[in-house]
């Protein structure tokens, strides 16, 4: 098929592109996008193709819905009997022609499924790739920036560093047992 001659070129062409070297000159995102819209015209082509292979199968079968009916019919001259005889061997022959349309239908219906498939998982790919290298771009936008300094105002967990948090935490149940201390000093002396 036409569409395999062009994967083919498609992979001679990257593998000219790797050269000696073996590294890729070319963006891998431009041959995935190449990739991808070769899979499109194919799988149009393949719809293109079994609607024709339809529309073929419906024809065959009217002609012959119509001769049937026309050798069914009592009237008509004897000529004209022996011209529907050759007809319905012709017929016999394109029956059989509707049966390897059939069959042809069927593959086209598969292979059109592959491809499905293989788009949607190329298509998954590429939004991961370009997910990815959106991510990498704000990376690099980023870069190695010095962090804010923490600001002042009132002491707290939202502006202290992890260690001073820390060291705040570790002091909360000696300030605890203070205070327990203080309470039960107090109630005994009110007592």
């Amino acid at each position: 098929m036409a569409w395999w001659n062009e994967v083919l070129g498609l992979l001679h062409d990257e593998w000219r592109h790797l050269g000696e070297s073996g590294r890729p000159t070319v963006d891998p995102a431009e041959s995935l996008r190449e990739a991808q819209k070769l899979l499109h015209r194919t799988t149009r082509e393949l719809e293109e193709a079994q609607a024709r292979a339809e529309a073929a199968r419906r024809r065959l079968s009217r002609a012959r819905q119509a001769i049937e009916e026309l050798a069914g019919s009592p009237d008509g001259h004897p000529g004209y009997r022996d011209r529907l005889t050759d007809l319905a061997r012709t017929l016999t022959r394109e029956s059989e022609l509707v049966a390897t349309f059939d069959a042809h239908i069927e593959q086209l219906s598969k292979l059109r499924d592959r491809i499905g498939e293989q788009l949607r998982q190329l298509d998954r790919d590429l939004s991961m790739m370009d997910a990815a290298s959106g991510a990498a771009a704000t990376v690099a936008q980023v870069g190695d920036r010095p962090r804010a300094a923490v600001r002042k105002g009132k002491p707290g967990f939202r502006g202290k560093r992890p260690d001073a948090l820390l060291q705040t935490l570790e002091q909360l149940p000696q300030e605890q047992k203070k205070t327990r201390r203080k309470r039960a000093k107090g109630a005994k002396d009110e007592g």
